[in-house]
């Protein structure tokens, strides 16, 4: 917002192309100002005696104001329940990434051991080794690695000859206790994106209240102060 212009919901009009979207954190940021701006203009308005007496028979007297700073107060509200979520997106993400190299890696490892243990015993490695390139899909790794674990765990001979290298049942429980992490890493994940996707729809709606309350605001108080242009001069948000 300017001296002499409210906030606009109006995309812009470009000369020849549209201007580079703003990075996420500008607009943020630039949200985090209109909502500071509009708050400190309404409160510099209602504690000046001439703009509310000269803007009160137009509906925008102390409890008009009110409603203002009110609506500056739930975008307040949204803007900080969307920073919230949205650092709980990345710490979520964060954990899952951690958590799905843990099981991969782990996987990786027995995959190579197993492989060698059961060279001669094609049934095993059918049971045991999947190709990497089937296991792209988190769910599908997930999935079928839980399997192959379980598979090793239930045949006595294979636990037998993978106990020799390391793999023993507690050892191969260990490996199944990674994807359990990385099934709830992912779970978390996905309640965590909903969430932030929830929560800037919310900003974004309280956000959008406020420009239009305060257009009609800045339009009407144009008119009653036009006499008095030190007064308009308080909306400066």
């Amino acid at each position: 917002m300017t001296d002499t212009q409210p906030p606009s919901t109006e995309e812009p009009t470009p000369a020849v192309k549209p201007p580079a979207k703003k990075p996420r954190a500008a607009q943020d940021q630039a949200t985090a100002n209109l909502i500071t701006a509009c708050r400190t203009s309404l409160t510099s308005a209602r504690n000046n005696l001439d703009f509310i007496a000269l803007s009160g028979s137009r509906g925008y007297g102390a409890p008009g104001l009110a409603e203002g700073l009110k609506a500056c107060d739930l975008a307040q509200e949204k803007f900080n329940a969307r920073e919230i979520a949205m650092d709980t997106k990345r710490i979520a993400s964060k954990v899952l990434k951690s958590a799905d190299a843990a099981a991969r890696s782990g996987y990786a490892d027995f995959c190579r051991i197993a492989s060698k243990v059961f060279v001669d015993n094609a049934n095993a490695r059918t049971a045991l080794v999947i190709p990497v390139r089937d296991l792209q899909d988190l769910q599908k790794f997930v999935t079928d690695v839980t399997a192959a674990y379980n598979t090793a765990l239930a045949r006595s001979t294979y636990m037998t000859a993978l106990s020799k290298r390391g793999y023993t049942p507690d050892a191969v429980q260990a490996e199944l206790a990674k994807l359990a992490a990385l099934t709830e890493a992912s779970a978390a994940f996905d309640a965590a994106v909903t969430e932030a996707t929830r929560a800037t729809a919310d900003r974004n709606a309280a956000v959008k209240a406020l420009k239009a309350w305060w257009a009609e605001f800045y339009a009407v108080s144009q008119v009653s102060l036009k006499d008095r242009p030190d007064l308009l001069k308080l909306l400066k948000a």
